[in-house]
């Protein structure tokens, strides 16, 4: 895509297939993808020796499983300064996550400052906590670029982790919005060009979901009516990550704080 070099791999399990993407310009790369995919991270790595520093957008395992391999290899390694000591511990992650990325190594991480430069471009570090309290995306004014790592994902959310804040995501997808771009570099869902439109689409889509959860609430559901009357589905990933994904927990983050958790249908 022009100046900009793509890596894609894909990660599988049964019944689960998950794409990665990095995104390489003019000497910096952006996310290093899990340790799953080692083997294509390292042929991608080889053919770029001019990989003059790594931005990680946030500390999940699968945006910073081959951090070690690039700090080793000398390349100085960004990542939000709150992350900064936890990425040189060890990891400890659960057994699903394990054996589905892999667990990274601990990595020596610099941290994150208000820009980052290459010889040609100037990106904006923007932090937009939500999916992670240290997440951070990229944006290029000039060329209209948003690496985005997980913000985007794609427009609707019907399971996230339990740590995660759907209207601090609102708050920070508002704030990027508020920015002038067109191409969305998504770290799952590839470049999606019309990505501001599409970023406007997700804010709409968690909108509307808040207000459906605000009118159960305030007809006395519980969280979980709530979340078996919006998502009637049994997701896979719910039963296999033993309720750490769920969409439960879609439910609880937009629940109004002034509603009780149990409801009172479900005490009546």
């Amino acid at each position: 895509m022009g100046p900009i070099t793509v890596g894609r791999g894909c990660a599988t399990a049964p019944g689960t297939r998950l794409w990665v993407y990095l995104y390489y310009v003019d000497g910096l790369l952006i996310d290093t993808g899990p340790r799953r995919l080692a083997r294509g991270f390292r042929r991608f790595w080889a053919a770029r020796p001019g990989v003059a520093q790594v931005v990680v957008t946030h500390l999940h395992e699968d945006h910073f499983g081959m951090a070690s391999h690039a700090a080793e290899a000398g390349a100085p390694v960004y990542i939000h300064p709150d992350s900064v000591e936890a990425a040189g511990r060890p990891v400890s992650l659960p057994l699903y996550r394990r054996f589905f990325w892999r667990t990274p190594r601990p990595f020596a991480a610099r941290p994150l400052g208000g820009k980052v430069e290459t010889e040609r471009y100037a990106f904006d570090v923007i932090a937009t906590p939500g999916h992670a309290d240290d997440h951070v995306v990229l944006h290029e004014p000039a060329q209209g670029w948003l690496f985005s790592g997980d913000l985007y994902l794609g427009t609707r959310v019907v399971t996230i982790m339990r740590q995660e804040s759907l209207p601090a995501l609102m708050a920070s997808i508002r704030r990027v919005l508020k920015r002038d771009f067109d191409t969305l570099f998504c770290a799952h869902a590839g470049p999606v060009p019309g990505g501001k439109a599409r970023l406007q689409a997700k804010l709409d889509y968690l909108e509307e979901l808040q207000g459906r959860v605000r009118a159960l609430a305030e007809q006395g559901w519980s969280v979980r009516e709530a979340a078996k009357r919006l998502f009637p589905k049994v997701h896979s990933l719910t039963l296999v990550s033993a309720g750490e994904y769920s969409p439960l927990h879609v439910v609880r983050s937009l629940w109004p704080h002034d509603a009780p958790a149990a409801g009172a249908r479900a005490q009546a």
